[in-house]
């Protein structure tokens, strides 16, 4: 049975990509050097910024290790805005190479309120500030826009994960006041894992050639110019070209309203099914859907059903782990995968003695979808 990943990723992948992935073609030549440099100029567009981005075979987690090691020196301060296990994530890192860490940890399930990020700043000099977009292990969605214009009037770098944000939601890097955005191919970008992104505004790159830590594959001088010092992941940055040329053929706006479209649908009708999302809603994210597993269930059960109907979902990470179930939609996702997620849903809940109206719910989904098109 084919599954559908309805998970916080990996997400589904077109067939388009997939065929473009097959291509047999040498990173040593003139025909993927064109292909490279299209691909830098389209991820340029879809992350808003003007200097050229390193294209790292690695995952996401590569990628923040990698914005580690070449923006800061042993000793540096960060501030780390925690939000759930990706904010977490990034002070260990830091913490291994040295760097001064300090966190501000926010409530799981609450975003950062660029008041509280203003009286942080305020009370030390830090060399960056570093920010989730959205954290997909709380279904948290921070306000990126606002946090980066308090950050530009502290002259510190603001560092910000990107990875299940990028092509789903609203991203602007020179706009925005980001100095680093770190994206992965898995999610939005609707190719397999694999590919880490790294975008760098000019005091991102004055950072580079002051820092101290050592580096030798992660170093991003290395990859400026569009350089390959290494073998890059050639199928990924295929597939990715053509997941670009799908992105720039819809628009980056109706894919943004897309996303936020199947938010509400799906918020809605676990609303119908009596189940309460576990954010905070000032804080809720697009990308995803967290929920507390109603009392007397089990995540694992309810996620072992859906499996049996091929439909992928996630349980909690960490200290959520057992506590909530995630439904991922984000990237390649069409209406009907939107429809039989949610009859997967209500069908599993009512197996496992979970009863709900699935017919009825599913009915009002349909006509929701049809009456938004």
């Amino acid at each position: 049975m084919e599954k559908l990943l309805m998970t916080p990723g990996p997400t589904n992948i077109p067939n388009d990509v997939f065929n473009k992935m097959s291509l047999n073609i040498h990173h040593r030549t003139d025909e993927f050097d064109e292909i490279y440099k299209n691909v830098n100029i389209k991820l340029k567009r879809l992350f808003g910024c003007k200097n050229d981005l390193a294209l790292l075979l690695s995952s996401g987690t590569g990628g923040l290790e990698a914005s580690v090691v070449n923006l800061f020196s042993k000793g540096d301060k960060l501030l780390v805005l925690n939000c759930g296990v990706f904010g977490k994530r990034f002070a260990d890192i830091a913490r291994i190479y040295g760097v001064d860490v300090h966190e501000k940890i926010v409530e799981w399930g609450k975003g950062v309120i660029e008041d509280e990020l203003r009286q942080e700043l305020e009370k030390e000099k830090y060399k960056a500030v570093y920010a989730t977009y959205s954290e997909t292990s709380t279904g948290v969605k921070n306000d990126i826009k606002k946090l980066g214009q308090v950050v530009k009037n502290y002259d510190s770098l603001f560092i910000v994960d990107i990875v299940s944000a990028l092509g789903c939601v609203e991203f602007n890097a020179d706009e925005f006041s980001v100095d680093a955005a770190i994206a992965g191919s898995q999610k939005g970008l609707m190719c397999p894992p694999g590919l880490s992104i790294i975008s760098l505004s000019d005091s991102a790159w004055d950072a580079i050639y002051n820092s101290t830590i050592p580096k030798f594959y992660f170093d991003l001088k290395k990859y400026k110019d569009l350089n390959m010092p290494y073998t890059p992941g050639t199928s990924l940055i295929l597939g990715l070209d053509e997941s670009l040329n799908i992105i720039e053929h819809n628009g980056i706006d109706n894919i943004i309203k897309r996303h936020k479209r199947h938010s509400d649908i799906v918020k809605y009708g676990c609303k119908l099914m009596g189940l309460k999302e576990f954010p905070d809603s000032r804080f809720n994210s697009e990308i995803l859907t967290a929920l507390y597993v109603p009392e007397g269930l089990s995540a694992k059960e309810i996620i072992k059903e859906m499996s049996k109907q091929g439909i992928v979902i996630a349980g909690g990470q960490g200290k959520l782990k057992g506590k909530i179930i995630r439904i991922g939609h984000m990237g390649y996702v069409k209406d009907e995968y939107i429809i039989k997620t949610m009859k997967g849903l209500g069908t599993s809940l009512n197996t496992i003695g979970y009863k709900n109206d699935t017919d009825n719910i599913v009915k009002q989904i349909e006509n929701m979808l049809e009456a938004q098109k």
